[in-house]
């Protein structure tokens, strides 16, 4: 659910109150659309975020701590230089509308009294933070932007500031139920579509849960509601708006997200009244989270799908070779019978002489390169056999080292898809940057060199019947828990001619039940999770050995075993990592 007027109109009271005289102590900006401000007030250090982002804009206070980059952007170090050590006066809201605005005042250059206003306007993709004088002029804006027709309006230095155009619509509370129901105009829009169209601040699913509590349906047209049902969505909406706390917003359970709204939504699973920006901060952390590992994953995708598509190309044209190499025996037998042949009284371009090699003795016709003799041209075709069979040898080897880095691409890929977080994410990048998939990341005046042979986090940890059981979520854990964490008595599985993770079972002679539990584990994090019965081979740690200069992840071994087996459910894994 998008962050409505009710709920910004929430967090302006709580900020309202908790802000006031709070003084600027350090304004940071650790993204191109996120301002963080460090505050103190009282003896209390305070953090507020605001946020410009198409998605997620929103203010509140945090205490989620933002790496920082190395150099501030131009917007972040103006204000600085104007607003550090200023005093926020108050934080309002226009209306219901998602625009906030937070009164400042300091001093200028002089030492002259100085007044400011921070206006975050929080309305989508238009989202932009502005800073505006005392005499209502734009200072600056993250975003700048020349009169369009869409906002109407300019936002570039030195221009008059003019908020967005207002929406014609009713503030909740003072909306009455139209009683001559022949004139209402839009009546022919769904009942849901008309509400959210003439009132402002809310949101369609409180719309919706409003229309759920009065029992009548979202497609309803507006026209044909009778009066006492209008009557009844006004009390509804009264009542509602009544239940709102000051401050605090409700936290609930929508499907598989958490939502949040200004007052109980009935029909939704039961929640919790919290601070309003402990709410926010929250909600919009887990979100920022959850994209930002889409990002990263979707970019770590793309490399691999490129380099898969570049190993493929070269395979084909190697194919090709190999095949055309493996087909040059007749130049040996062209150059064999040359070699026996007289030189003819003239040069010709070619030649018909009896193969002595095919059973019938059938004649054959040699081509010649008519500014050679015959013996030249046998030397030739010597020649060029030689190159062929040589080459052959180089583009098998070719072959079989370009099929290896395939399947470590699809290894790689399998672990993208399953990582569960951005640390999974950022060992794989480390590992590509390693491997020449990723270029290195810059070094910062700050960091130094950036470090790549840092040891990898810990394995997935299961516990299975009182035995333990590792899992490598990556190529870099894979390598940690074969090579340096494994006892050469344990077992060791992994999905045969499949890419997946390796596991460890701490155990020689585990119970069949366990090795069991363990296989479908193995099946589970492999690329053939969604698949029916999964062939898992199972061999001792001792019998692995790891050819000098392979790829990360890579194992030949010896006396496994190998079973078929399905997948472990995610209820299963999830049951597993919870004991």
């Amino acid at each position: 659910m998008p962050m409505d007027g009710l709920v910004l109109n929430t967090l302006c009271c709580e900020l309202n109150t908790k802000l006031a005289q709070a003084k600027i102590d350090r304004i940071s900006q650790p993204d191109a659309t996120t301002l963080v401000f460090d505050l103190r007030q009282q003896r209390v250090n305070l953090r507020l975020v605001i946020s410009a982002h198409p998605r997620f804009a929103r203010l509140h206070l945090s205490e989620r701590k933002r790496l920082n980059p190395p150099v501030p952007p131009t917007f972040c170090q103006y204000l600085r230089r104007l607003l550090e050590g200023t005093r926020i006066e108050s934080v309002s809201q226009s209306g219901y509308e998602r625009l906030v605005s937070i009164h400042l005042q300091g001093r200028d250059e002089l030492g002259n009294p100085a007044y400011y206003c921070l206006n975050a306007e929080l309305m989508g993709r238009n989202s932009n933070i502005i800073l505006v004088n005392a005499d209502g002029r734009i200072l600056d804006a993250m975003k700048h932007s020349g009169y369009n027709q869409i906002q109407q309006r300019e936002i570039l230095p030195g221009a008059d500031y003019s908020p967005p155009k207002r929406q014609d619509k009713i503030f909740p509370e003072l909306w009455q139920a139209p009683r001559d129901i022949s004139v209402l105009p839009d009546g022919d829009l769904d009942l849901s579509t008309w509400l959210n169209q003439s009132l402002e601040g809310i949101s369609l699913p409180s719309i919706l849960a409003l229309l759920d509590i009065c029992r009548l349906p979202h497609s309803l047209k507006a026209k044909y509601l009778r009066l006492e049902d209008w009557l009844l969505l006004q009390a509804s909406l009264y009542d509602l708006l009544q239940s709102r706390v000051p401050g605090r917003l409700y936290l609930y359970t929508s499907g598989k997200q958490a939502e949040v709204a200004a007052f109980p939504l009935p029909g939704s699973q039961e929640g919790v009244w919290m601070d309003a920006s402990i709410v926010i901060d929250t909600l919009y952390a887990n979100r920022e989270e959850a994209e930002a590992l889409q990002q990263q994953r979707h970019r770590l995708k793309s490399v691999l799908r490129a380099a898969e598509e570049k190993g493929k190309r070269k395979r084909f044209a190697l194919e090709e070779d190999l095949s055309n190499a493996q087909g040059s025996d007749h130049l040996r037998i062209w150059g064999e019978l040359l070699k026996m042949a007289p030189e003819p009284h003239r040069r010709l371009s070619g030649i018909e002489l009896v193969n002595y090699y095919s059973e019938d003795l059938s004649p054959l016709l040699i081509p010649l390169d008519q500014r050679l003799t015959v013996a030249e041209n046998a030397q030739s075709y010597f020649k060029r056999y030689s190159k062929f069979r040589i080459g052959e040898r180089y583009i098998s080897d070719q072959l079989t080292s370009l099929n290896n880095e395939l399947s470590y691409l699809a290894g790689v890929m399998v672990a993208v898809e399953q990582a569960q977080d951005l640390t999974d994410l950022k060992e794989i990048a480390v590992e590509m940057v390693e491997q020449g998939y990723l270029p290195p990341e810059a070094p910062s005046r700050h960091k130094g060199k950036p470090k790549t042979n840092e040891t990898p986090h810990p394995p997935l940890s299961f516990t299975i019947e009182g035995i333990e059981v590792l899992v490598g979520r990556n190529n870099r854990q894979n390598e940690e828990l074969t090579w340096r964490l494994a006892r050469s008595d344990d077992l060791w599985l992994h999905t045969r001619e499949i890419p997946g993770s390796h596991l460890l079972i701490r155990a020689s002679d585990p119970a069949n039940s366990v090795l069991e539990k363990a296989a479908r584990l193995a099946a589970w994090f492999s690329q053939a999770r969604e698949s029916g019965l999964v062939p898992v081979d199972i061999t001792l740690r001792r019998h692995l050995k790891k050819p000098r200069g392979t790829r990360p992840g890579f194992v030949i071994y010896s006396n496994q075993r190998t079973v078929y087996i399905n997948p472990a459910s995610p209820g299963e894994v999830t049951d597993l990592l919870q004991q």
